[in-house]
């Protein structure tokens, strides 16, 4: 059992104006987390928020209504991401560094198995019927498949994976190849690439749009001359990419709203706010050195990591568009 170290949790409930870099205002709640927040997942009942904290090397389960923690546990060296999977208790951790996965029951965030991979993994996905997983790893350019505990032959991919996303229905994976600047798209049961979708510049992040909608894909940019960051729509019944929509440079995550309508992004402008029926772009102020981005399942609160301010913000979506 990996430590669980104790450490003091303040919480501040802040009121006030939340000054808008181009228009809103509202209301803030912030989360203190007394370390460095990074990844976050949210549950499906928008109660229970996961926090993972890279320099502190821990993750935090925190009751946002209640505005308190419920549990904290130690883990290995970053960057982390975590995963929290459909039946909304097992919480997937991934740390590069380490080399591991661990897998921890929420909320109380007790061990329930450490995998140690020989290369840092970047990237999950997983197929809770079948129980078939892949994570992969940008130290090798490999998908690692496994079905149980039972690893199944590597998969080559890409020059440096660093995300996953498994379609609905287990049809197809999708990996993105940041320095290929392309998508890979894996048969789960052939396990091999049968197609190489060319993408934007360095894709990073993948995301489905609700209602089983298009593949979204992060492409932040840094080897495009000159830098540009964008978020690209791809068909998945034709396999090709097709319209982007800019994003502030060097945007580091996004998550689409759980209705279709909007998008938000995070990077060093602070919290993008794009409208999707008129392509109208916003930016609000948040913490400083935003990392991750998550949003309710009603789509009435977005909740930002800020590791400069060691805090999670919770920004009203109604108080954005005042």
């Amino acid at each position: 059992m990996l430590p669980n170290p104790p450490r003091k949790i303040r919480l501040a409930f802040v009121l006030g104006g939340l000054m808008a870099l181009t228009a809103g205002c509202g209301t803030r709640h912030e989360l203190e987390t007394a370390a460095d927040p990074g990844s976050l997942a949210l549950d499906a009942r928008g109660e229970c928020l996961y926090v993972a904290c890279e320099g502190a090397r821990t993750v935090q389960a925190w009751d946002v209504r209640k505005r308190k923690t419920l549990a904290e546990a130690g883990v290995t060296a970053g960057p982390l991401r975590l995963f929290l999977e459909r039946d909304n208790h097992t919480l997937r951790v991934l740390c590069r560094g380490g080399r591991q996965v661990l897998t921890l029951h929420g909320p109380d965030l007790k061990l329930l198995q450490t995998w140690n991979l020989p290369d840092g993994p970047a990237g999950w996905a997983y197929d809770p019927e079948n129980r078939h997983g892949w994570v992969c790893s940008p130290d090798s350019n490999r998908v690692r498949p496994f079905i149980g505990n039972n690893a199944l032959p590597v998969i080559e991919v890409g020059r440096e994976p660093l995300d996953l996303l498994l379609e609905p229905n287990s049809v197809r994976l999708w990996v993105a190849d940041n320095k290929s600047h392309a998508l890979s798209v894996i048969h789960p049961d052939q396990g091999r690439v049968f197609k190489q979708v060319p993408v934007r510049m360095n894709p990073s992040r993948l995301r489905l749009m609700p209602g089983n909608g298009n593949l979204l894909v992060l492409c932040t940019g840094q080897d495009a001359y000159p830098a540009a960051s964008v978020i690209q729509s791809v068909d998945r019944t034709y396999l090709s990419a097709g319209l982007s929509r800019t994003v502030a440079l060097g945007t580091k995550d996004f998550i689409p709203g759980p209705f279709g309508k909007r998008l938000f992004a995070v990077g060093p402008r602070g919290l993008q706010v794009i409208n999707l029926d008129t392509g109208q772009s916003k930016f609000v102020a948040t913490g400083r050195d935003p990392q991750a981005v998550a949003v309710a399942p009603d789509g009435s609160k977005v909740y930002v990591s800020s590791r400069q301010d060691q805090a999670v913000f919770i920004h009203e979506v109604k108080e954005l568009f005042r």
